[in-house]
């Protein structure tokens, strides 16, 4: 498993933006344009630019070659003959890309203000509420969102989305490196860590073999940005 980051730090220029979309697929295009806020149009196209990106230089493809298909769930997947899963997720002035050999889930999310007990009331089992609400109260937020992003990364990496209910299985936290999942009482073999990505963002990932990375890979926006023109310019 690796995971790739990027923290954004202004908007795309408008050149390079109407140059990067033209080189995504239709679908993700038109969701792209029909974004109202700026940010979220940035944020999408950047992680489209990140996963091409990625996936070109570890299968050596040209950017023309790359396939994407989603699941009956909304699933997104690479539709060539290659073992490489690949999960994205962006929050806030952060876009992640997680790849490995076999299903993966990542989510990162940024810490905002929010009424978390109610959230967690109705979404969260009872070990996962105490446990939020068993921590001092500056501490609690922070929790919540370890729940929230564990969660996250689950549904994503299972690749059935909300249509799993979110009390169904339950984590039990004995420190970021050391997260169970319980579902129906029993242990899921289904593997966790939480990584400490930036101040006032919370990242956790799911896979299946254990394997995670000791360190984040962080890519520059700009070097990003400019890759993928190179990559997209290749005959």
């Amino acid at each position: 498993m690796k995971i790739y980051a990027v923290k954004i730090v202004e908007n795309i220029n408008k050149y390079f933006f109407n140059k990067m979309i033209n080189f995504i697929d239709g679908n993700k295009k038109n969701r792209i344009i029909k974004m109202v806020h700026e940010d979220d149009k940035n944020r999408l196209l950047l992680a489209e630019a990140l996963l091409r990106l990625i996936v070109c230089r570890k299968l050596d493809l040209r950017n023309d070659q790359i396939r994407l298909k989603q699941t009956k769930f909304g699933k997104p997947y690479l539709d060539l003959d290659s073992e490489l899963h690949f999960n994205i997720s962006h929050s806030g002035d952060w876009v992640v890309c997680a790849i490995d050999r076999q299903s993966v889930g990542v989510d990162v999310q940024e810490i905002i203000d929010i009424e978390y007990k109610e959230i967690a009331q109705n979404y969260f089992t009872e070990e996962e509420y105490l446990f939020i609400m068993n921590e001092s109260l500056t501490n609690q937020l922070k929790k919540f969102y370890w729940i929230w992003t564990l969660k996250e990364s689950y549904i994503k990496a299972d690749g059935k989305g909300l249509s799993i209910p979110l009390k169904s299985f339950s984590f039990h936290i004995s420190n970021p490196n050391d997260i169970k999942m319980l579902t129906s009482n029993r242990l899921k073999e289904c593997y966790f860590k939480l990584f400490n990505i930036a101040p006032n963002y919370v990242m956790s990932a799911c896979n299946l073999n254990n394997h995670f990375p000791n360190q984040i890979t962080y890519l520059n926006q700009h070097d990003l940005i400019n890759d993928f023109m190179k990559l997209c310019s290749q005959k």
